[in-house]
């Protein structure tokens, strides 16, 4: 599995020098201009999206397992209510890249 952003140095620049990307890397609730996400509800909400959109996949891959209608239209529709969530961020400007490491 890769390394998460925070295991590896993202540049030699200092932590308080102006227009260094500092504030992104913060643990915690992170800063980003006037909107605050806690890191670990954007994480949980993506993760859990990431693991439901595989488990979808998985049941539509394997033939000898039916899932039901309701199941998969529930899932899809939560995945896609966490995409939008997280298109929202990224249209205020509160997201600029999304990696999650697997």
């Amino acid at each position: 599995s890769s390394p998460t952003p925070s295991d590896r140095p993202e540049s030699p620049v200092s932590n308080d020098s102006p227009g260094s990307n500092s504030t992104r890397r913060k643990r915690g609730n992170s800063v980003y201009g006037s909107l605050r996400i806690p890191d670990k509800i954007s994480t949980e909400l993506l993760d859990r999206a990431l693991s439901l959109e595989k488990e979808v996949e998985s049941y539509k891959e394997r033939n000898d397992i039916l899932i039901d209608q309701a199941t998969f239209v529930t899932a899809q529709d939560m995945i896609f209510e966490i995409q939008e969530t997280v298109m929202n961020w990224k249209k205020k400007g509160a997201i600029d890249r999304i990696k999650i490491s697997r």
